[in-house]
């Protein structure tokens, strides 16, 4: 840091980031406003030091920090839904296995109906 001709450095000091602790409380998916509050410290001061040091934004680091929180949810619910909740095992079955109450079947339009009961090729 630069000093002052007294000798003095110019300026406040550095703060004294804690990384484990805004990863921590970036398991829970705070605001960025909450997260200033609790790291004590002003939100643009999470901004700078979140883009200087990996050069994404607040949101980007956040969601990259919910992979924790997700596996988490995910291997409860899992662990419910074999454990005989049937609410849980239909909630898996739609979200994690693309099941759905009611097949999907492709639907034929009439200008499509028309058309498949033309021959491909004229009688002769």
């Amino acid at each position: 840091m630069p000093r002052k001709p007294t000798g003095n450095p110019n300026g406040r000091p550095p703060i004294d980031f804690d990384w484990e602790i805004l990863d921590n409380i970036l398991r829970y998916k705070p605001s960025l406003e909450d997260c200033a509050e609790l790291m004590k410290c002003h939100y643009d001061t999470i901004q700078n030091k979140i883009r200087e040091k990996y050069g994404v934004t607040f949101s980007q680091y956040r969601e990259k920090k919910m992979a924790h929180t997700r596996l988490t949810l995910t291997q409860k619910a899992i662990q419910m839904a074999t454990s005989g909740n049937v609410t849980m095992m239909i909630f898996c079955l739609k979200n994690l296995c693309g099941w759905c109450d009611q097949p999907q079947v492709p639907m034929q339009t009439e200008d499509e109906a028309i058309i498949s009961d033309i021959p491909a090729q004229p009688p002769q």
